[in-house]
């Protein structure tokens, strides 16, 4: 049985293809939003104070570049 992620979910690996000093997110994988199948992205970045920030966004997987 094939695993189904329930909705306003997502389900994130660590990005094997990034390097230091590019723009590649930091974590990818898919997500379900309001039942659209989706990639998701995950950036960490740190604030000017030093404190760890996560921005990220959400894609459908056809507009997907990954």
């Amino acid at each position: 049985m094939a695993y189904e992620m329930k909705d306003n979910s997502m389900s994130l690996l660590k990005n094997g293809y990034k390097e230091e000093g590019d723009n590649k997110p930091d974590y990818t994988g898919n997500a379900k939003v309001g039942g659209v199948d989706m990639k998701a992205s995950i950036w960490i970045n740190k604030t000017k104070d030093g404190k760890t920030q996560l921005r990220g966004n959400f894609q459908k997987k056809d507009d997907a570049p990954f």
